[in-house]
């Protein structure tokens, strides 16, 4: 699939051995109930999908990380990112970011220069159609879970009380501080070498993203207004 004449399919040196097949996923997604976790391209997915997996003892579909669970038979969720806003399920867990450091991400990851506005608003402008779409256009769900970065970031025992009681599974405090035990950047990055840049480690990065914000925050925040004007209150600006 291309975006922006971008290809968006993972790049990889080499298949991943922890790959489920094609006929095992399409087995569980063919169940209009089986839960998707839904993200945008640079939100989080991975770092969250390590950690469901090891607080659930569960696999997502389709890369496994942990390798006890390469055999499993069950599986938590299939993620998608949804890129053509085409996907409509019944169970979702929606995971979705602070648009700056997203579009950012996006950039960065594909390498495009940093000062190209017309990069910058198509990814902004897809982002914020993506948001639109799943916060508030959508009338296909029954059972949705919201969640963001930020706040897995600063109560992830608030948002895996969330994630329990969604998948229908008890609560425990001690297996979210094991999960992030094992979330950490250096793991997440061990754990995806299937594309180097999931996790990007470089010491600079923080400053860059920093002065890209400074740059652009408003550029993007009146791209999304103009999408949908309630997605301006998502975000404290």
């Amino acid at each position: 699939m291309k975006i922006f004449g971008i290809d968006l399919r993972l790049r990889k040196k080499e298949r991943p051995k922890n790959v489920v097949s094609d006929e095992v996923v399409q087995k569980n997604v063919s169940d209009p109930d089986f839960p998707y976790l839904v993200s945008f391209s640079r939100t989080g997915s991975h770092w969250l999908r390590i950690l469901t997996e090891s607080y659930f003892d569960i696999p997502s579909l389709k890369l496994i990380f942990e390798e006890k669970n390469y055999r499993s038979s069950d599986f938590l969720y299939f993620h998608t990112h949804d890129m053509d806003l085409k996907t409509e399920r019944s169970r979702v867990v929606y995971l979705y970011r602070n648009p700056v450091p997203t579009v950012f991400s996006q950039m960065k990851y594909y390498k495009t220069p940093m000062d190209d506005k017309s990069k910058i608003e198509e990814w902004a402008t897809l982002y914020a159609k993506h948001l639109d779409k799943w916060l508030f256009s959508e009338r296909f769900t029954h059972e949705k879970l919201i969640i963001t970065y930020e706040d897995l970031k600063s109560n992830p025992e608030r948002v895996f009380k969330k994630l329990s009681e969604f998948f229908g599974r008890g609560y425990d405090k001690e297996k979210v501080a094991y999960a992030l035990n094992l979330g950490t950047k250096e793991n997440i990055k061990a754990q995806t070498t299937h594309d180097s840049q999931v996790i990007n480690v470089k010491e600079d990065y923080e400053d860059l993203r920093k002065e890209f914000e400074e740059q652009n925050k408003e550029f993007i925040f009146n791209i999304l207004e103009k999408v949908n004007p309630d997605l301006k209150s998502l975000f404290d600006r």
